[in-house]
């Protein structure tokens, strides 16, 4: 039986060109994300922060977060842990957030 792709679910793939961000915010304690907002980059300022996801889902709603800092580190929501130069997209499902992806910054 052949795999039928008619009925796959699709992911919107974000767009992440230059300015097509909301700007960078440099972090003085941990945040909770808006439903307002979908492509974030964000500096930790010296120490670790945690960015909290919406209490709501919001089914196909998501967020692109990038780490432009140095150094530090990022937790997306408990999904993923971002390193400088490391990126996460998350979507909503029916019922949660979910991590799509984790980019890793290469290493040279």
């Amino acid at each position: 039986m052949a795999y039928d792709t008619t009925s796959a679910p699709r992911l919107r793939r974000p767009d992440v060109r230059p300015g097509r961000f909301a700007g960078e915010e440099t972090l003085a304690g941990d945040r909770t994300l808006t439903l307002q907002e979908e492509r974030l980059r964000f500096d930790p300022d010296g120490a670790n922060r945690t960015l909290t996801l919406p209490a709501t889902v919001v089914e196909g709603h998501s967020f692109f977060v990038s780490h432009s800092g140095s150094a530090n580190t990022i937790d997306v929501g408990g999904l993923a842990t971002l390193a400088a130069g490391d990126a996460a997209l998350v979507e909503g499902t029916a019922t949660a957030w979910a991590l799509v992806h984790h980019f890793v910054q290469p290493t040279a």
